[in-house]
């Protein structure tokens, strides 16, 4: 089977040709060939960043592979979810078939990252309070407010966009349309 997909770059577009014991990309603008074994990758990991899927192929030896379903070409943003969702279902068979020690993890989504910058700002908000108070200065009122919710939206988004570990017979809807 052959696709058509974004590669690390949303504008740059590549051939996916699954072959019976590897995945064979073809950069389309370079023409340089790129070849995955099956056995030679260790996790799969899912991740769904602004509406478009990703998945990231990660191998023993040599550089990460990212896959994306959504393409930005000259003549606009080209969604190829259909594409993307067959690639990376036969991808996870070919992997359970021939790559028993691969691993499928599925998150560490936009949430996640925008639970650790309201973490962050909760710590920085935090010092400012404590700092404020300890000067003898009144601190702003609404800093009482901002510290918890804060922390516990930042709780939140790391809980939920957290990598996880998945069935590669099932892989969550959410990361893999189906």
């Amino acid at each position: 089977m052959e696709y058509q997909l974004a590669t690390h770059s949303p504008s740059v577009l590549a051939r996916h040709v699954l072959e019976a014991d590897r995945l064979v990309i073809i950069d389309a603008s370079s023409g340089r060939r790129d070849e995955v074994a099956f056995s030679d990758i260790r996790a799969l990991r899912l991740r769904q960043t602004l509406g478009a899927y990703v998945m990231v192929i990660e191998r023993a030896s040599g550089p990460a592979v990212m896959v994306r379903s959504r393409c930005v070409l000259p003549s606009g943003i080209d969604d190829r979810v259909a594409d993307y969702s067959a690639l990376a279902r036969r991808l996870h068979e070919a992997c359970r078939a021939n790559g028993p020690a691969t691993v499928f993890v599925g998150g560490s989504t936009a949430f996640f990252g925008l639970g650790w910058v309201l973490l962050t700002l909760s710590v920085v908000f935090s010092a400012i309070l404590v700092w404020a108070l300890s000067s003898g200065d009144a601190p702003p009122r609404g800093l009482f407010a901002i510290v918890p919710l804060a922390l516990v939206a930042g709780a939140a988004c790391v809980h939920q966009g957290r990598a996880t570990p998945y069935d590669p017979s099932a892989p969550p809807a959410r990361l893999l349309p189906h």
